[in-house]
C-alpha cells in the first residue's frame, strides 16, 4: 500500500482528463528565446463538445500529435478555458474516445469559407474560418525577438480584412491582385478592429494569379468610403480599392467633396497610383474672355440702336 505522502503526490492537481489533439503543434518563442508550443484539442471536460486551445511546454512538444489521444494529468486550466501543459504535466497515450464528436472535429479542421468579408465583424473572437478574397496589399516581413509575421489584406470589393501570417507562412507567395483562399484562421480583435491570425493548419491557396499590367483611368469621384475596413472610391461608375494615404491626398479633411476629378493607374479594382487632375484654368479664362466679348458686343449693338432712334427723331 502506498504511503500517504505518495498518495498525496499522485493525487495533486485537477482530475485527469482525456484530450484528442486536432491540430499539429505550432512552435513559438518567448521574448527571451525560450520555446513553447500551441495547438487545439477536444477534451472530456465538456464531453468533446468544443475545441479548446492548449499551451505546451517544450518538454512535451514532440509527444503531442494531431489526431492522437492522451490522458492528461497535472495541468492548469486558464480563465479563458485554455489548457496549459507544463513541465510537471503527465501525458499518457490512449485510445480514441468513443464519445468524440466527429462533426466538431471536422468543422474545426475544415471550417466554412467566408467570401463576404464584412461578415468577419460579426464573428466571435477565436472563431475559426477560412477566407477568400482578392489580395490588395502585402506588407513587408516584420521581425521581433520571438517571431516574424506578414500582413496580407484581402478584399471582396465591398469589405476588406487583414490576415496576419506568422512564422514560415511569411514566405508564402502572395501577389497583389491574386485571388486566394487562406484556410483555418482565427478571429482576433485589437483596439476594436477585427483581423485574422494564421494557425498551425493555415494554408494559402492561390486560385487566380494575376500577371496583367496596370491600366490608366480617369474620371470624377462620385463616392468615397473612409471606413478603415473598406477604403474605396467610386470613379464615375467603377468601384476601386485604395490606401489610406491615397484617400488623404484626395480628401485631406476626410470629408467628401463634389466634382473632384482624378486620374491614375489601377490593377483590376486596385488603385496603384492616383492624383487630382489639374483644373483647366486656361479653358476657364478663355470662356470668361468669350463671355466678356459677347457682353461688349451686345452693348455696342444697343448703342447703335439708340443712335439710330435719335437720328430718326431729328
Amino acid at each position: 500500500m502506498a504511503s500517504p505522502a505518495k498518495r498525496l503526490k499522485s493525487d495533486e492537481g485537477p482530475l485527469p482528463i482525456t484530450i484528442f489533439v486536432v491540430e499539429d503543434v505550432l512552435e513559438r518563442k518567448y521574448s527571451n528565446g525560450g520555446v513553447y508550443g500551441t495547438s487545439y484539442a477536444a477534451s472530456s471536460v465538456n464531453q468533446y463538445g468544443s475545441i479548446s486551445p492548449i499551451i505546451i511546454h517544450e518538454k512535451h512538444m514532440g509527444v503531442l500529435k494531431k489526431d492522437k489521444s492522451f490522458i492528461l494529468m497535472k495541468y492548469i486550466t486558464l480563465q479563458d478555458g485554455t489548457l496549459k501543459i507544463g513541465i510537471q504535466s503527465v501525458l499518457m497515450h490512449t485510445k480514441k474516445p468513443e464519445k468524440l464528436k466527429e462533426e466538431v472535429v471536422r468543422s474545426f479542421q475544415c471550417p466554412m469559407t467566408v467570401c463576404e468579408l464584412g461578415r468577419i465583424n460579426s464573428l466571435n473572437v477565436r472563431e475559426r474560418v477560412s477566407v477568400k478574397g482578392e489580395v490588395t496589399k502585402v506588407s513587408d516581413v516584420m521581425h521581433s525577438n520571438s517571431t516574424k509575421r506578414r500582413i496580407v489584406t484581402l478584399s471582396d470589393g465591398n469589405a476588406a480584412i487583414e490576415v496576419k501570417l506568422w512564422g514560415e507562412l511569411v514566405d508564402s507567395i502572395v501577389a497583389v491582385g491574386s485571388t486566394v483562399v487562406v484556410t483555418c484562421v482565427h478571429v482576433d480583435i485589437y483596439q476594436e478592429k477585427r483581423s485574422l491570425n494564421s494557425s498551425g493548419s493555415t494554408e494559402v491557396k492561390v486560385l487566380l494569379m494575376i500577371v496583367d499590367t496596370e491600366e490608366d483611368f480617369s474620371g470624377t469621384v462620385n463616392g468615397v468610403s473612409f471606413d478603415e475596413s473598406n477604403l474605396s472610391i467610386l470613379v464615375d461608375e467603377d468601384f476601386m480599392s485604395c490606401s489610406s494615404e491615397q484617400l488623404k491626398e484626395l480628401f485631406p479633411e476626410s470629408t467628401f467633396v463634389e466634382n473632384v476629378k482624378v486620374r491614375g493607374t489601377r490593377r483590376r479594382s486596385i488603385i496603384m497610383s492616383i492624383e487630382k487632375e489639374a483644373v483647366d484654368r486656361v479653358g476657364d479664362e478663355r470662356e470668361t474672355k468669350s463671355e466678356d466679348g459677347d457682353d461688349r458686343l451686345l452693348e455696342d449693338v444697343v448703342d447703335l440702336m439708340l443712335k439710330d432712334d435719335s437720328s430718326a427723331d431729328i
